[in-house]
């Protein structure tokens, strides 16, 4: 991750951030919570994140020697804040083992798995779902519709059989 990070450039701002759960987040913000960006991303990108979003007042994310995922998460977790004292957003499998050790759970776009196991390792306290399903989603951020549109300047080429025609 961190080899990745250092060749490649990424624009934060950019990233498909959900409206309803950064709203949720300056709530709680403004309720007095701490917030921390937990992620088993690269440590940079996580900085850029919450440079950006200004919202997060901690970060703990992988640095090179140490994947934050999984176990290794839970564990920084709870030496930092105790067993049961904090709150963890999560999706997949991997954060079953954190939301075990969480006081609440909060979910936000589930997978299936992690959808029907999360109730047996936590109680859920919010449930952040994408309302769009299916594999259409996957296939959003390459619009298509305009790939379709930019295909219709090549019709009258195919029309006029004068595709493989070169000017010199």
């Amino acid at each position: 991750k961190q080899e990745v990070t250092r060749r490649v450039s990424l624009d934060v701002s950019v990233l498909p951030y959900r409206e309803e759960f950064l709203d949720y987040h300056k709530t709680q913000r403004a309720e007095g919570r701490s917030l921390v960006l937990a992620t088993a991303g690269d440590m940079q990108i996580a900085r850029q994140v919450t440079d950006h979003l200004k919202l997060f007042d901690l970060v703990f994310a992988s640095d090179g020697t140490t994947n934050l995922s999984g176990e290794s998460k839970r564990d920084r977790l709870v030496r930092e804040f105790g067993e049961k004292g904090f709150d963890y957003a999560g999706n997949d499998r991997h954060d079953l083992v954190v939301w075990s050790s969480a006081r609440k759970a909060i979910v936000v776009n589930p997978t299936r798995l992690a959808r029907s196991s999360v109730t047996r390792v936590a109680q859920v306290d919010r449930v952040f779902e994408d309302r769009r399903k299916g594999r259409v989603n996957h296939l959003k951020p390459f619009r298509l519709q305009h790939w379709l549109k930019n295909l219709l300047v090549f019709v009258p080429l195919l029309a006029a059989h004068r595709f493989e025609e070169v000017a010199l």
